[in-house]
């Protein structure tokens, strides 16, 4: 599994959600940008659900960072509240100290400034100064959680980049990351032909751009037999 994580940080999201796309999968969570345009973070979801609490209760402040791993990505559902936070510059050395690879946030963060100077990848839907005290509290850690419609299970692997945050099933983990390795090798073919001179057209017909996926898959299961 940590091989196929080393092999798809050589390419981008795209490429896997070409790949995705072939096996009818789609593991796109849509609104979730890097505080960086240069941020971009690949690992095992590391599932982390908060829930509602009541203004009159005050919970302990979650420290479940201590328990992450290295190539962990913590995945937090907040259900996308926009009035507290869930992540700042605490957790993130915490998860800094533990070799983390990142966090993705169904909901927002703060300490923006000190997180960038961290140079942590955090992808949230926004930034918010108000504490999570007294107004939502830590309801479950590794367990499948849902935003949106995407459900994430613990070890899914979590690739995040400019372009957005897509989920790979852990269950198809070998056949995506064989499949979106070709993918993207196969489009740089494409750009690199265009540069040179092809049209557009020519090229996705010389490289097969639109049967690609299809023929890849074919000669491997071809040449397991």
């Amino acid at each position: 599994m940590r091989e196929n994580i080393e092999k798809l940080k050589l390419i981008s999201t795209s490429s896997v959600s070409d790949a995705l796309d072939y096996f009818n999968i789609d593991g796109a969570i849509q609104g979730i940008k890097p505080l960086s345009p240069q941020m971009c973070l690949i690992g095992f979801a590391f599932t982390v659900e908060y829930e509602l609490e009541d203004a009159q209760h005050f919970s302990a402040t979650a420290n479940y960072p201590e328990q992450l791993s290295e190539y962990d990505v913590v995945v937090i559902d907040n259900a996308g509240r926009d009035f507290c936070t869930v992540w700042g510059e605490m957790l993130t050395l915490a998860a800094i100290k533990a070799k983390a690879n990142g966090v993705v946030i169904h909901g927002c963060c703060r300490d923006a400034n000190e997180i960038l100077g961290l140079n942590f990848p955090v992808f949230s839907r926004s930034t918010h100064m108000q504490t999570s005290k007294k107004r939502v509290r830590l309801k479950a850690i590794q367990k499948p959680i849902k935003i949106e419609s995407k459900v994430v299970n613990p070890g899914d692997v979590v690739c995040a980049d400019m372009d957005g945050v897509i989920i790979i099933p852990k269950n198809h983990i070998n056949e995506v990351t064989e499949l979106a390795l070709a993918i993207d090798q196969n489009d740089k073919n494409i750009v690199s032909a265009m540069k040179n001179g092809l049209s557009l057209s020519d090229a996705k017909k010389q490289f097969q751009y639109d049967i690609f996926a299809q023929n890849f898959m074919n000669k491997q299961a071809s040449e397991r037999r």
